[in-house]
């Protein structure tokens, strides 16, 4: 009775972690969809045409809209359909629900004033973008506290989810949208929690191919991961290899037929490495992406300084598993390879956008700091508190802000075009999150 009491216990916990965190992103944030215009009504034309073209929705088609492509006459959004196909079945209950229940419709349209009529998925996909993308963090958020929960007690436990949530791009970003950002994360933290139960139980390594392999789907700088991760299960767990690499390949096999049946390849345009490399100003880059005033992952969330001091007591303590070696490489990777895109700053978006999909593994690192803190010296143990304290609040403060304010997206309108003034990125006297 006490062990059924106590999964009950965690039941209600997780389903009230969801909710909070749900209920709180809906509560603040704004609509940011912009290269995401197209993934709801692709998700509608798997269910209702079982396929991915957009044809059907050819009078507000634009044929100069560089976010879709024409092949052989059918139109297609350029981007990957990873998040498209996971938000099939949310697409399907909408969709049902304003068809059977029109009182529900009616209630939208009241409360959408840019709609002045029938509420749809298509042309109401700016709201309906929010609630499925918020879904997707806040589950992954859940699947986070699960693995932070595996090295800490509960109290730290939520710490280090509130940091995930609400401290970082998840918020900001990942859930504003059905940006390819949010289904990368959940997949890739259910990846990480897999490998991490396999450490104890052999059979989760096998089935962390299936959520890896589609990450892939999803997002392709994701290939770092598939990467590391792959070499990571052939080392050290070489017995299930061959079947992780079987569940992978049913995913990977099914994803390179699609691609040969639209394209005539393995891989859409989207997918091919033309943008590596394609930066003149790669060494900016680099420091952009982590210090600049626009983009800098530790200007916008100076708490994950404190997973480098995580990074720092595993190695002092000896403590580092083979699998936190992988992590690092792939975090170092991912860095190096979005640093060399042209367009590195990500366009319009809230900070440093393009490290979303890092958010998991960074935060990991987060919990083996607060796991090794409680035995450090008290007087540094006071010092790195107040720290963590002041770094938490400030990004809290920040994300805040993107989450909820239009002025601070809109800085990358005014006073100049960003993809036209990119030195606007180190601007230090017009930050974006004080807009």
């Amino acid at each position: 009775m006490d062990r059924q009491r106590l999964s009950h216990y965690k039941w209600l916990l997780l389903a009230a972690l969801f909710l909070f965190v749900w209920a709180a992103y809906l509560s603040t944030i704004i609509g940011t969809s912009g290269d995401s215009r197209w993934s709801l009504p692709t998700a509608l034309s798997i269910i209702k045409e079982f396929n991915t073209d957009l044809n059907e929705f050819a009078e507000i088609l634009d044929i100069e809209d560089k976010r879709i492509e024409c092949i052989d006459g059918r139109f297609r959004t350029i981007f990957p359909i990873g998040a498209s196909i996971l938000a099939t079945p949310f697409v399907a209950g909408i969709d049902l629900t304003l068809t059977k229940f029109p009182f529900f419709e009616e209630f939208l349209r009241a409360r959408i004033p840019s709609i002045d009529e029938k509420v749809t998925i298509v042309n109401g996909y700016f709201g309906f973008e929010m609630l499925i993308a918020s879904w997707f963090v806040a589950l992954t958020t859940v699947v986070f506290f699960l693995i932070a929960r595996n090295r800490l007690p509960l109290s730290s436990a939520l710490l280090s989810t509130f940091v995930f949530a609400f401290c970082t791009s998840a918020w900001s970003v990942a859930a504003t949208a059905l940006w390819q950002h949010g289904p990368s994360m959940l997949m890739l933290t259910l990846t990480l929690y897999l490998l991490i139960r396999g450490q104890s139980d052999n059979r989760m390594i096998c089935l962390a191919g299936l959520p890896l392999a589609f990450s892939y789907v999803v997002r392709p700088t994701n290939a770092v991961s598939i990467l590391f991760l792959s070499v990571f299960v052939v080392v050290h767990h070489r017995k299930q290899a061959p079947f992780y690499f079987l569940l992978a390949g049913v995913i990977m096999s099914a994803f390179f037929a699609y691609n040969l049946s639209i394209y005539g390849a393995l891989l859409s345009p989207y997918y091919t490495p033309t943008r590596l490399g394609s930066n003149p100003a790669f060494w900016e880059a680099l420091a952009g992406n982590l210090v600049s005033p626009a983009r800098g992952l530790f200007v916008f969330s100076p708490i994950l300084f404190f997973s480098i001091i995580g990074l720092i007591l595993l190695f002092k303590n000896k403590a580092a598993t083979p699998l936190d070696y992988y992590l690092i490489c792939i975090i170092v990777f991912h860095w190096l390879t979005v640093s060399s895109f042209h367009h590195w700053w990500g366009g319009k978006s809230f900070g440093p956008r393009f490290f979303c999909d890092m958010l998991p593994y960074l935060c990991y690192f987060l919990v083996r700091y607060l796991e090794f803190a409680p035995v450090l010296h008290r007087g540094h143990r006071l010092i790195l508190h107040a720290g963590f304290l002041l770094c938490l609040a400030i990004s809290f403060a920040i994300h805040l802000r993107g989450a909820s304010s239009m002025a601070a997206w809109g800085w990358h309108e005014t006073p100049l075009y960003l993809d036209h003034h990119p030195e606007r990125v180190w601007d230090w006297r017009d930050l974006q999150f004080l807009r």
